[in-house]
């Protein structure tokens, strides 16, 4: 279950960045960056870093 809950997280991240190299390749004068750093946040216990350069970080290690 939570395999197919990131899985689509990831969709989402990279259909954003596949819309942002698209609206780039029509405005010249004021591009948008690409996301240099691409995260899902998760319920998880452990946190790993995915093939495709995504971090899946688990809730608990964003307490301060």
């Amino acid at each position: 279950m939570k395999k197919n809950i990131i899985d689509e997280g990831t969709k989402h991240l990279k259909e954003i960045e596949r819309l942002i190299n698209k609206y780039n390749k029509t405005e010249k004068q004021c591009p948008m960056r690409l996301p240099i750093l691409k995260i899902i946040i998760t319920g998880t216990q452990f946190g790993y870093k995915r093939d495709d350069r995504i971090l899946v970080i688990p809730i608990g290690c964003l307490k301060y």
